[in-house]
C-alpha cells in the first residue's frame, strides 16, 4: 500500500497538481456511498460520527477500483494512478471516493454510534 500511495502521489503532483493530495486530504463520502465505506471500518472499536458537511475547496472523485491491488509493478500502479486521477470509471461494482482539500463547515450531525455500521443503517 505505502508504495502505491506514493506513486499515485508522484503522479498527482506531475500530472494534476490541482487536484487534492491522498496525503493531506480528508476522506467523504455521499449518501449513496455510506453503507460500502461505513464497512470498512465496521471492525474498528471505536465510537463514529456521521456528519453532514458543506466544503470548499479541492474535490476530486476517484474510481476506488484503481486503488484495489496493493501487489502491483511501479508500472501497473502508474496506469492505474493515471487513471484514478483523470476520473476513468472502471465499470467495476465498487463506488467512487471522494476526498478534499479546503474548508469545511459541519453543517449537522447525522448520527453517533460504537460502529460505522450502525451509523450507515
Amino acid at each position: 500500500m505505502f508504495l502505491r500511495e506514493l506513486v499515485f502521489e508522484e503522479v498527482r503532483r506531475d500530472k494534476y497538481p490541482g487536484l487534492p493530495s491522498r496525503r493531506k486530504c480528508t476522506f467523504l463520502c455521499n449518501e449513496q456511498t455510506v453503507t460500502y465505506w461505513g464497512g470498512w471500518f465496521g471492525d474498528i472499536p471505536a465510537s463514529r460520527a456521521l456528519f453532514e458537511v458543506s466544503c470548499t475547496g479541492k474535490i476530486h472523485e476517484g474510481h476506488q477500483g484503481h486503488l484495489d491491488s496493493d501487489s502491483m509493478n511501479y508500472a501497473e500502479y502508474v496506469k492505474n494512478a493515471l487513471a484514478y486521477w483523470s476520473g476513468e470509471d472502471t465499470k467495476e461494482p465498487t463506488p467512487t471516493e471522494i476526498i478534499f482539500e479546503g474548508k469545511m463547515e459541519i453543517l449537522r450531525l447525522v448520527s453517533m454510534s460504537k460502529s460505522v455500521n450502525t451509523v450507515a443503517n
